[in-house]
């Protein structure tokens, strides 16, 4: 656990970039003859008519597309009222990182809920940025639907950093607020918590690194519920419930994660937690060092995760004892360290045989005290010396280490 806790201190993103380019051709038309000069004039009066004829019914066509959808400017000023509530519950959840698209693209989600799809910004300063104060008027935004315009406006507006509110359980009247993610009103209180706004911020993404990621605050360990949407902005959920004390919490298993791209010790030494987070959309997450590490009862599938673009598994399930399932339809191919992966995971054979490992160039200890892990994983394809330069890759215990390694060189 020495190395566990000595190997958290840094991680970085990794981002790739591609572009396309479109080439584009123009075609040049031959040379007529005097005669098929002649007969073209001589059809030009009949052609005409009939590409007035399309004309018309290409316009009759868009005419009926426009009628299909309905106008109603009364429906869309009361529906204006339902988005001013959702904004008025919102109003300090957003901070100077935020522009006025991310705002629409937030305040989007709630709506939709309420049926509500043709919601716009009025006044078309989409990259402009919040500024920092409470009821700033320069926070007011104009937004339309359908035909209807109309205000909304933020109250307080943080620099770089979003508060998170919560409640005591049982005592909903009493909402308070944390700015900076230390919880101080709850240190040695063991009762459960109920987050009524995520809090986040604007942060480096490892000590001494210059780039900064928007990460989530870490949660107090006695979090009973959080909201259902996770803020999209956020890309980082790091750390989020580290040394979490509950078996699980309402509401997290419904989060839309597909903007984050990082989870390093998310879970770690949750030593209670076991809920199912298995439709989590992941294809966006390149780290996932030390997920689970330590989460001694974690045991819930995993398999449908989208992990192709991970590069760094490194520790993921290290002590977590009790877990054991199948990640056989893991693409993993983009996967460059995976030390310590199953260290001492002593409840898992799970099924991953099918793996291609070929970028992978960090094995040591990875399936160490895995005592129960009997897989033949002779058909991976390890990149050259990888195998020798690590340390010691499987436990004592694994019957098939020799014909594994043997396998490997040959492969």
């Amino acid at each position: 656990m020495k190395k566990l806790l000595t190997i958290l201190g840094s991680v970085g993103l990794v981002a790739t970039t591609s572009a396309a380019v479109i080439a584009c051709g123009d075609k040049t038309p031959s040379t007529k003859s005097a005669e098929k000069v002649e007969n073209k004039e001589k059809t030009k009066p009949s052609e005409a008519p009939k590409k007035e004829e399309k004309k018309e019914d290409k316009n009759n066509e868009e005419n009926q597309k426009n009628e299909s959808k309905p106008i109603n400017p009364e429906n869309d000023k009361k529906n204006s009222e339902v988005i001013k509530a959702i904004v008025k519950k919102q109003e300090d959840a957003f901070a100077t990182f935020h522009t006025r698209k991310d705002f629409l693209d937030q305040i989007k989600v709630f709506a939709k809920e309420e049926g509500i799809e043709n919601l716009e910004l009025a006044d078309g300063n989409k990259d402009t940025t919040f500024v920092e104060g409470k009821n700033n008027q320069r926070n007011k935004v104009k937004l339309r639907l359908g035909s209807y315009e109309f205000d909304v406006e933020l109250g307080d507006v943080l620099k770089d950093r979003v508060a998170t509110k919560y409640y005591i359980e049982n005592d909903n009247k009493k909402i308070i607020e944390d700015q900076d993610g230390q919880f101080l009103s709850l240190k040695d209180n063991e009762q459960n918590v109920v987050i009524t706004q995520i809090g986040y911020s604007l942060k480096e993404k490892y000590v001494g690194c210059t780039n900064k990621v928007i990460q989530i605050y870490k949660m107090p360990k006695n979090t009973k519920e959080v909201p259902k949407h996770l803020p999209l902005k956020i890309k980082s959920l790091n750390n989020a419930f580290q040394k979490f004390k509950l078996k699980e919490v309402l509401n997290l298993d419904k989060w839309d994660v597909s903007n984050v791209e990082s989870m390093n010790s998310m879970f770690y030494e949750a030593t209670n937690f076991n809920q199912n987070i298995s439709k989590w959309n992941t294809k966006n997450v390149k780290s996932m060092f030390y997920l689970f590490a330590a989460a001694t009862k974690f045991n819930q599938p995993l398999n449908n995760w989208n992990v192709e673009n991970v590069t760094n598994m490194s520790g993921m399930f290290y002590d977590a004892t009790d877990f054991n399932q199948d990640l056989d339809k893991w693409n993993v191919s983009n996967v460059i360290d995976m030390e310590d992966m199953f260290n001492n995971a002593k409840s898992f054979n799970g099924n991953i045989n099918n793996w291609n490992v070929g970028k992978v160039e960090k094995l040591s200890q990875m399936f160490l005290y895995a005592t129960k892990f009997l897989q033949d994983l002779s058909e991976w394809k390890i990149k050259n010396n990888v195998a020798k330069k690590a340390n010691i890759i499987f436990d004592s215990t694994y019957k098939l280490k020799d014909q594994v390694l043997k396998a490997w060189e040959k492969n």
